[in-house]
């Protein structure tokens, strides 16, 4: 199926859950990101629950520090 991630086309098998999403993107080192499916943040505990549906947009935000 086809979703999209950060404005670009990802090609996964489904079922593939958020979680899923975010090892396939950010391997094990997870820390500091949050995500939005259609617009909607998913809470992190959630992640394994949540399921991706063909053409949902993802959206990744890594936090940095700076000053």
């Amino acid at each position: 199926m086809q979703i999209k991630v950060n404005n670009e086309f990802l090609e996964v098998q489904h079922p593939f859950s958020v979680l899923n999403l975010v090892q396939h993107i950010k391997g094990s080192n997870n820390n500091g990101i949050a995500i939005a499916i259609n617009n909607t943040v998913v809470p992190r505990i959630q992640w394994d629950k949540i399921q991706l549906k063909e053409n949902d947009n993802a959206l990744i935000i890594q936090a940095t520090q700076g000053g």
